[in-house]
This record gives C-alpha cells, sequence and structure tokens, in this order.
C-alpha cells in the first residue's frame, strides 16, 4: 500500500487493521458466530427498550432471537464486562489475557474480505438471514427474492450454510440480513448524539473503535466530504466501506448493497443491513444510524486473545 512495508510484510503490504489491537499485533482474534441473543433481558414496556444493567447472560447460538432495542453505549458495556468478576462465560477477569468488545468496522471488514477468498471463504456472496423475527443463523434460498418467497431454512441445511462465510457449517452467520449491526465506529462530528447515546464507545480507549474525521464539528458535516475523508490515503483501510463501494448514499457497494455513509445527526455505523431490505443488505451493507435504541439493530461480540 503505497509502497510502504511494515514489519513482516514485503513492499507493497500492510498487516491488516483488524490485527493491531492497540499496542498488541494479534494472531487472530474470535467473532461471534450469531448475532448476540441474551437471557435475564427485561425489556421496558412504554419504549421497547432493554438497558444493560449487569444482570444479562450474553448467549450466542442458532434459532434464538437476536438481541435489539439496545443503544450504542449499552451495546458496548455489555461487550466490555463479559470477563467482569464472577462474570458466568469462564472468561479470564484480566483483560490482559481476554479482552472482549463490540465488533469494530476493521474487525467486519476482515471478515468479510476473507469470506471472499475460496481458500479461507465462501468465495462468493453469503445469503441473507431472511427472517423477519430476527432468529439467527436462517439462510433463505435465494439472495435478493422477496422475503416472503424465500424458505427459512436452518443453519445447518445446505440451504442456510449459504448464509455462512464460509458456505459451510463452520462459518460465520447473521452478517447478511437479519438485524442491522451496530459496529464500534463513529463519525467525530462532535454532534450531540454522539454522548447522548453512544457515551461509553466514544469515551472508551481507541483500540476499542474506529473513528472517522468530519469535515465540521459544527452540525453542517457532509455525507459526500465524510466519505471522501475515509480514504486508505488518508489512513483508512481494511474495513470494506470506502474500498469496496463507488459512493456515499444508494447501492454503490459490491454485489450493490447499500452504501451510506455516516454523517450529522446519524454519526454511528451499521453494517450487514436488515432482513427486509432485498436489494441493499449484504455482507458489504453499510449504513447510518443515531445510536439509540432500534427493533432492527443487533450487534456481535469479539474476543481479543492477548
Amino acid at each position: 500500500m503505497y509502497g510502504v512495508a511494515e514489519e513482516g510484510c514485503e513492499a507493497g503490504y500492510v498487516v491488516h487493521p483488524a490485527f493491531n489491537f492497540g499496542e498488541e499485533k494479534l494472531a487472530g482474534f474470535w467473532v461471534g458466530k450469531y448475532e448476540t441473543s441474551n437471557t435475564n433481558c427485561t425489556q421496558e414496556a412504554s419504549t421497547g427498550e432493554t438497558e444493560y444493567t449487569g444482570n444479562e447472560i450474553i448467549t450466542i447460538k442458532a434459532g434464538v432471537t437476536s438481541w435489539r432495542n439496545i443503544t450504542v453505549s449499552d451495546i458496548f458495556t455489555a461487550c466490555t464486562e463479559l470477563n467482569r468478576e464472577g462474570n458466568p462465560y469462564g472468561l479470564k477477569t484480566s483483560d490482559t489475557e481476554v479482552d472482549p468488545h463490540m465488533m469494530k468496522n476493521t474487525e467486519w471488514g476482515a471478515v468479510a474480505y476473507l469470506s471472499q477468498n475460496t481458500t479461507y471463504g465462501k468465495g462468493s456472496e453469503v445469503w441473507k438471514n431472511n427472517s423477519s423475527d430476527y432468529i439467527t443463523g436462517n439462510g433463505g434460498n435465494s439472495v435478493n427474492a422477496s422475503p416472503a418467497s424465500r424458505v427459512t431454512n436452518e443453519y445447518n441445511t445446505s440451504n442456510g450454510m449459504q448464509a455462512s462465510t464460509t458456505g459451510n457449517i463452520w462459518g460465520i452467520y447473521d452478517m447478511s440480513g437479519g438485524a442491522s449491526e451496530y459496529v464500534a465506529a463513529y463519525v467525530n462530528n462532535e454532534n450531540s448524539y454522539l454522548t447522548t447515546y453512544g457515551e461509553k464507545l466514544v469515551n472508551a480507549n481507541e483500540k476499542y473503535k474506529d473513528v472517522y474525521q468530519a469535515t465540521s464539528t459544527s452540525g453542517t458535516d457532509s455525507q459526500l466530504d465524510n466519505y471522501n475523508l475515509s480514504t486508505p490515503i488518508k489512513g483508512k483501510y481494511g474495513e470494506a466501506v470506502y474500498e469496496t463501494s463507488n459512493g456515499y448514499t444508494g447501492s454503490k457497494a459490491w454485489y450493490s448493497d447499500g452504501s451510506n455513509f455516516p454523517y450529522s445527526d446519524k454519526p454511528f455505523f451499521t453494517r450487514g443491513g436488515p432482513y427486509n431490505n432485498i436489494s441493499a443488505s449484504g455482507l458489504f451493507n453499510l449504513y447510518i444510524i443515531d445510536g439509540f435504541f432500534n427493533g432492527a439493530g443487533s450487534f456481535r461480540v469479539v474476543l481479543t486473545v492477548m
């Protein structure tokens, strides 16, 4: 990339940014196989919001409803506290051994790129999870058919496995369709929603998030200009955003997935798109959100082993 090699790389190549975790160089990381779900979660009847209180137990499995209606700030807390004292997961309590967190844009990009390689992934488009009930691990029998005309299959059937990043049971599911997924990434335009709905993420250590430049911090930042600041020459690469799209809005990403870049009062990123966005949802889908709890927005956990 621009003729500058990182240590251990041949000229013109760099380590994918997902494998640089703060000061740590990673050999790899664990990604939640399905969109996150939970037990012990209570929902506010008047608003539908599910506020993180610390009593929830995160689960990652097929055939359950994904965890939605939660703000970016609470998502970040739920993920980073997986290794809290007395956690039920068997994780070490020190983040010097295992460091769980909300999936970043760069980590999404690493999975997306690997899925397109026939050695490590499916090598083709990942089918959508077309469950209108946001059931994890589902896959349809056609990529762009309407949800009503598509057959819902369990993750271990021949059609269901087409919704895996590897095209078999061993891959990662729900990255196309299902619920849109919040990732730990935002445009730093100083909009009030950044702290109103994403305070814990915004105040977090840089290793837990991907932060993008804004053309203005006065509320007048441009979607096009923000997109043009996300280029490799500006230091942004590997997240399957600018590299895999030819526009900041519309179906401009690979496979005609949606490409809408954050700006103004929608400074946060979501990926994958929802089950019912027939043409634009997909592995390379990028969308914008204000960070408030959303009935179609879920998330994914990543575990970094130090």
